[in-house]
């Protein structure tokens, strides 16, 4: 398998391979390493809200060659509940227990 610069693929340009970059995924063997749902987490993760549920497709369609917005509704379901259940696994990893505040005596 040849390692395609990340902006030919389908769905990727300039800009999406410019900041996938930004979060450490730099060439096409990086985006299936870390697949469409970590690389998505990971763009979430650093640019907020501007990366939509979109981008999720988008990444997953480059993986396969294939354009989002003809993959099928059972398999952006499937890879909104990973991207949910993954996103737990690493709220939970990272959660701290409450700290109780102390209450002063007079």
């Amino acid at each position: 398998m040849t390692d395609q610069p990340l902006e030919s693929l389908t769905n990727l340009g300039r800009i999406a391979a410019r900041q996938l970059a930004e979060v450490g995924i730099a060439s096409e063997t990086d985006l299936r390493n870390a697949g469409a749902v970590g690389a998505y987490l990971r763009l979430k993760e650093h640019f907020g809200p501007a990366v939509s549920l979109n981008y999720l497709y988008a990444l997953d369609g480059a993986l396969k060659g294939v354009r989002w917005d003809l993959t099928p509704e059972s398999e952006r379901a499937a890879l909104r509940a990973e991207a949910a259940a993954q996103l737990s696994r690493r709220s939970a990893a990272g959660a701290r227990p409450k700290r109780r505040r102390s209450t002063p005596t007079a």
